[in-house]
């Protein structure tokens, strides 16, 4: 799908049919050891999920949050899971088992919510998995606990999403055909707030969007 590469600390990711973001967490904990130079060759698995380890396991690894190696090869001890709902977003996809993250990750994600969902409630994709790890299909990264989808996607803060929607909803593409251009007619003004957001809060470091 996309990757990343020279990225430091936490990493946030916006993706929807081409967008991402990333942000940095100046705690001590957060601070990947050793640097990601954007190689997953580290932890290049089968994407089978029967042959990925991480995959099966269902409950985070106790102990202080510490995010180990880097966004597309590393792992994640005390990772939470993020709630499934709350104030100004939700947590989509929770068949997928991908909804932890570092505590500092998970944070950030509920600031925004607050802030922002009064609007349009906030979706939420893939965090990590229970103790990080490559994941089976699409994703190099999410490996750390560091970096999390979030969908451009309008969502009437006055409705309750139900289960199926969360399991079923697509993020739509913002881009005109030649994946350069927006579309007019799918780009929002609430995306460039969204964006802009994200890009002042001080644990970000990069926002990233199609080329």
């Amino acid at each position: 799908m996309y990757r990343l590469l020279e990225m430091k600390h936490l990493v946030f990711l916006i993706l929807l049919s081409g967008c991402a973001a990333s942000l940095k967490q100046r705690h001590p904990a957060t601070v990947p050891e050793p640097a990601d130079n954007g190689a997953a060759s580290t932890f290049k698995l089968s994407g089978s999920r029967s042959a990925n380890p991480f995959a099966k396991i269902k409950s985070p690894f106790g102990g202080s949050p510490r995010a180990i190696g880097g966004y597309s090869a590393g792992c994640v001890i005390g990772a939470e899971p993020m709630p499934k709902s709350g104030p100004g977003f939700e947590v989509m996809r929770l068949k997928r088992h991908r909804f932890f993250g570092h505590p500092a990750l998970n944070a950030v994600l509920v600031r925004a919510g607050k802030e922002l969902g009064s609007e349009s409630t906030l979706l939420y994709g893939d965090l990590a998995q229970a103790r990080g790890g490559p994941m089976p299909g699409g994703h190099a990264s999410h490996q750390s606990g560091l970096d999390a989808d979030i969908w451009f996607h309008r969502f009437s803060a006055q409705k309750k999403i139900t289960d199926r929607q969360r399991e079923s909803l697509h993020a739509s593409s913002v881009l005109a055909r030649n994946y350069i251009d927006l579309n007019p007619r799918q780009w929002h003004d609430i995306y460039a707030k969204q964006l802009m957001w994200f890009a002042g809060q001080p644990e970000t470091e990069r926002v990233f969007v199609n080329a």
